[in-house]
């Protein structure tokens, strides 16, 4: 049997971590993979997406703090528990694990080491340095992986950021992947789109509201409407944020001629949206769909959350700025889509991706070319002590749930950002 396992972020809400997962793992299936998810969070509730409601058992609170970090107790009944849901075994399965960011990678290094299976790192995440980022710590690991072929980004520039300060990388080893998936963007009927009215402008914002661009993206977007007082505007925001929208009030009320608009998670996303719309804002997965729909697009930079540009005009990267690249801010970059109009005067130059499955198939294929001895860095926890504060706040969460969604939500009604 072939058994494909992932480690990856919370399968509740919708992102591009879960849009990636759910689109590979029908790929996956349909090659004839059985799928395993296990993902940091609890196993309660339903997802955004659907089809990923039936790995639902696959979470775990303790796979968001590195292994080294809990007491061995605790890890040793973590991945017992994993190998428990994964099933009866055959020393001749074809087993591969596949972790998507630093502590995942962690947890997949010494669980593909209890299974003797393939362990690779499909690092998902934008930025490698920061509040609850790990990657800094265990380069020492991560240099093992890389020189396996066992590691690769989302983005071309993205490995000589992840070894800034330890080593330099040839531009042949920098290793990136496309996360993709299948069809974000859809032919499909919508009561919520189709009530849509039209404004003087429709600004569209797609993508998790926890992202540290949110804020200035919503300043600029108050500012340019307080610039222009005789428009009437529409902020459309795909994507849940119930739990933001007192928050949001206070960053948007200011301008009288702004209207704000919640649509709430859209999967699929109706093609019908992008016709009624006058510019979106976003980054990586959500500005390549949107742009590709023939809508201007600024993109946010994943490192400093400015805005680079307009995606295919002045900027071609949808996740991080280059030596080219003149950043300004959102009000700024709205002017220049909607009262310049700078792209009506510029050549497009935008490559629409290739089908998924195409994407899936180079995964596969750099699996394949990888080392293929089974050799582990085993030793993931030597650089990590036990904070029992850390463990004591994740065990509140974990079994006292509603005591720290209080606690979240007083955070983010205050602005409280949380990483990408």
């Amino acid at each position: 049997m072939k058994r494909y396992i992932f480690l990856t972020a919370n399968i509740h809400p919708i992102g591009g971590m879960q849009n990636y997962v759910a689109g590979k793992a029908v790929y996956l299936e349909k090659n004839g993979w059985k799928v395993t998810v296990f993902f940091w969070g609890d196993n309660k509730g339903t997802c955004a997406m659907t089809s990923m409601n039936k790995y639902l058992s696959g979470g775990m609170t303790e796979l968001g703090m590195p292994p080294g970090e809990w007491p061995r107790r605790i890890r040793e009944q973590v991945l017992n528990r994993m190998v428990r849901l994964i099933g009866a075994m055959d020393p001749a399965d074809e087993i591969i694990v596949e972790s998507q960011d630093d502590v995942l990678a962690l947890w997949g290094e010494l669980l593909a080491a209890r299974l003797q299976a393939k362990h690779m790192c499909f690092i998902c995440n934008e930025t490698f340095r920061g509040p609850k980022k790990h990657y800094d710590q265990y380069l020492d690991f991560f240099n093992f992986k890389h020189k396996r072929r066992e590691l690769t980004c989302i983005h071309k520039e993205s490995m000589g950021k992840l070894f800034a300060g330890y080593k330099g990388v040839e531009d042949k080893e920098a290793y990136y992947f496309e996360a993709a998936n299948e069809g974000p963007v859809q032919n499909v009927d919508n009561e919520k789109i189709d009530a849509i009215e039209k404004a003087d402008w429709n600004i569209c914002c797609i993508g998790r509201s926890d992202k540290t661009c949110v804020d200035p993206i919503m300043d600029g977007i108050a500012g340019f409407a307080l610039s222009y007082p005789q428009k009437k505007i529409q902020l459309l925001i795909v994507g849940n944020v119930d739990d933001r929208m007192e928050w949001l009030h206070q960053k948007l009320d200011k301008a009288s001629n702004l209207v704000l608009t919640c649509l709430g998670d859209l999967v699929p996303i109706p093609r019908t949206l992008f016709s009624k719309i006058d510019v979106v804002i976003g980054s990586s997965g959500c500005a390549e769909c949107s742009v590709v729909e023939g809508v201007p697009t600024i993109v946010s930079d994943a490192e400093n959350s400015l805005a680079n540009g307009i995606l295919g005009y002045t900027v071609f990267s949808a996740i991080f700025k280059n030596s080219q690249t003149v950043q300004l801010t959102y009000e700024l970059a709205l002017k220049q889509v909607l009262i310049d109009k700078i792209q009506d005067s510029l050549p497009f130059q935008w490559e629409a991706n290739k089908p998924a499955s195409y994407y899936y198939d180079q995964h596969m294929q750099f699996t394949a070319e990888s080392e293929q001895s089974r050799q582990y860095d085993t030793d993931v926890c030597r650089q990590a002590h036990v904070d029992m504060g850390k463990l004591i706040k994740y065990y509140v969460r974990k079994y006292l749930p509603h005591m720290m969604s209080y606690y979240d939500s007083a955070k983010k009604k205050k602005g409280g950002k949380k990483e990408v």
